[in-house]
């Protein structure tokens, strides 16, 4: 069974989450990964000046998770962890750009044994925090880690507001099946609103590192039965050919004009390429 054979298997289960990745450390979040440096400790200090800088250009009615999400695929750093419910995205970004030292692979885990959140809350009034008084969004946003790193916090705040994957059961038993996940360490999931075009283009879901530490994170993924798919780089061009055919390209998962004019002169610059070499070996016949 070929690569796309399996994903689209998967896919099709719609049991399935998907990340693309071509090396080891992009298991870890973009704040870890800065250009080789650790922004951990930066993190409130960088979010507060992305809403100071880029409010204007934000549509007021954002949650702190989608204010959050503005800036990861804006380019800030941050700590949420991209993931998409679209096999072929993920494979997208496994592939594109890579060098030749690269070890493109797909990982992918079941929904339902992760912990899903189809919102994110606010420990002060657990309401949505759209809605949550005076606070600053950082500063929401921030109270809702502290939740996320305390068990037994998150656990009867969580168990008390919502349901598991959609799953029509008492409180009591929410409640014992998300301490059971999270003393085994498994993923927190949020799926935030579609509130911007990437997120909608790249069917986007976030993972929350519960503590901002290397050997935390890799626990999570050891104990979260992530699977992972290998791609062969000889056969990136063939793949990224069919991705271009199914509509996933840089310009339809950015969708801006910088996307669409980078994507111009790419294929530019490949067709000039290919005519080059094809001119050659007419000359030379």
């Amino acid at each position: 069974m070929n690569v796309f054979e399996q994903l689209f298997k998967k896919q099709l289960s719609g049991k399935y989450i998907f990340r693309g990745i071509s090396e080891e450390n992009q298991k870890y979040p973009s704040i870890m990964r800065c250009n080789g440096n650790d922004l951990s400790y930066l993190e409130n200090k960088m979010l507060e000046q992305f809403v100071i800088r880029g409010s204007h250009m934000l549509d007021g009615n954002l949650s702190p998770i989608d204010i959050i999400g503005y800036a990861q695929h804006y380019g800030l750093p941050t700590r949420l962890i991209d993931w998409t419910l679209n096999p072929f995205v993920a494979l997208y970004f496994a592939i594109n750009n890579v060098s030749e030292e690269a070890v493109p692979r797909i990982l992918f885990t079941k929904i339902s044994d992760q912990i899903m959140l189809n919102k994110i809350v606010s420990p002060r009034t657990w309401n949505d925090v759209s809605y949550a008084g005076n606070e600053t969004d950082v500063k929401l946003y921030q109270k809702f880690l502290n939740v996320v790193s305390n068990k037994e916090e998150f656990v009867n705040i969580i168990s008390s507001e919502y349901t598991l994957n959609s799953a029509e059961e008492s409180s009591e038993n929410i409640k014992l099946a998300l301490q059971d996940k999270y003393e085994k360490n498994r993923f927190i999931l949020v799926q935030s609103h579609l509130s911007n075009p990437r997120i909608i283009a790249q069917q986007g879901l976030y993972m929350i590192p519960k503590q901002l530490n290397r050997k935390s994170i890799m626990d999570e993924y050891s104990k979260s039965n992530v699977g992972e798919l290998k791609i062969n780089l000889s056969d990136i061009n063939i793949h990224l050919e069919m991705l271009k055919k199914l509509g996933i390209t840089q310009s339809k998962l950015f969708c801006d004009l910088q996307s669409v004019c980078s994507e111009i002169k790419f294929d530019s610059i490949k067709g000039s390429k290919r005519c080059d070499k094809e001119n050659k070996i007419v000359n030379k016949d």
